[in-house]
């Protein structure tokens, strides 16, 4: 099908669909402003597409450099200045980053809206088995990390000025080398100080509860919706009550090679329950674990020192 009547079809089947209505104010070359409603179903549809197959066959610096350009050829156009060099200097520029996006892009169309159904290509730079909720929990950092300087003081005396019952094994038998994003390409394992310096868990051991009891919380929300079968929201509930009662009576010893108090817990968890602990990490981001186990950590921590702030409120 050529240009002209791919863009036509569209155009009936996106109307049909209320697809491509844009009522806007223009910012006109001239200086005013002014109001326009225009349909353009399926220019819509085929701008959303070639998006689409973008995302997946375009590296990050290319894409983001893109939309700025996008802006500035937008303008010159827009304005008129159609036969100028920098208009060719662009288009060599889109010619360049255009020859890999091709594919299959699959769309819905539903009141108005265009919603994306699967997009694939010969040139797709996704790896699924890079990009697997394993591999990237095994690299991607707790926040408090950007603290380390001044956690590290602190992890070894609490409030009442005992040590640590927990212990770190730094030459731990386990490796995520196979889950490491960083790593794949290496044969050997990491270097000891590559692995301190990646490491958290010698100050974010501290979060073993929170992190435990914010993850039994997501695994009984999992069985509830459906997501896993109410038996395997239990057992891996019950798994991570077993990890929990084996960190408080000081029967683990958290691996530096895990790096942090989440892949340490998942690795306990796995180790008592097989591979159904890997489920755990179904619907579940990254950035949510963080906040939560953050979050009520704080929560515990300003109960024990408020006494404190109050008693040294009255001194002054």
């Amino acid at each position: 099908m050529d240009a002209v009547s791919l863009l036509e079809k569209l155009n009936v089947i996106g109307g049909a669909n209320g697809v491509g209505i844009v009522d806007m104010v223009e910012n006109r070359l001239v200086g005013m402003k002014s109001r326009g409603v225009y349909e353009t179903p399926g220019g819509a549809i085929l701008v959303y597409a070639h998006r689409e197959m973008e995302l997946l066959t375009l590296d990050r610096a290319t894409l983001h450099y893109k939309e700025q350009m996008a802006l500035r050829y937008a303008e010159l156009v827009y304005d008129g200045v159609w036969f100028a060099p920098l208009r060719e200097a662009l288009d060599a520029f889109v010619d360049s980053t255009q020859r890999t996006v091709t594919g299959t892009v699959k769309l819905k169309l539903y009141k108005g809206n265009i919603i994306p159904a699967g997009t694939s290509s010969p040139y797709s730079l996704y790896d699924e088995e890079l990009s697997t909720s394993a591999r990237m929990r095994c690299t991607t950092r707790l926040m408090l990390r950007l603290h380390q300087p001044i956690w590290p003081a602190l992890k070894s005396s609490g409030n009442n000025g005992e040590k640590s019952r927990f212990k770190i094994n730094p030459k731990h038998q386990w490796r995520c080398k196979t889950m490491k994003l960083w790593g794949g390409r290496f044969q050997k394992t990491t270097d000891s100080l590559v692995e301190d310096f990646h490491s958290s868990i010698s100050f974010d051991q501290r979060l073993y509860r929170h992190d435990i009891q914010g993850s039994i919380a997501h695994a009984t929300m999992l069985g509830k919706v459906g997501v896993i079968s109410p038996g395997e929201a239990e057992q891996i509930a019950e798994g991570l009550r077993q990890v929990l009662a084996d960190i408080e009576g000081g029967k683990v010893e958290f691996d530096v090679a895990a790096e942090d108090i989440h892949m340490n817990v998942e690795q306990l968890l796995t180790a008592k329950i097989g591979a159904l602990g890997k489920k755990l990490h179904t619907a579940r981001s990254r950035n949510d674990q963080v906040a939560v186990d953050v979050r009520m950590y704080l929560k515990d921590e300003l109960k024990e020192i408020r006494p404190s702030l109050r008693n040294w409120w009255r001194l002054y």
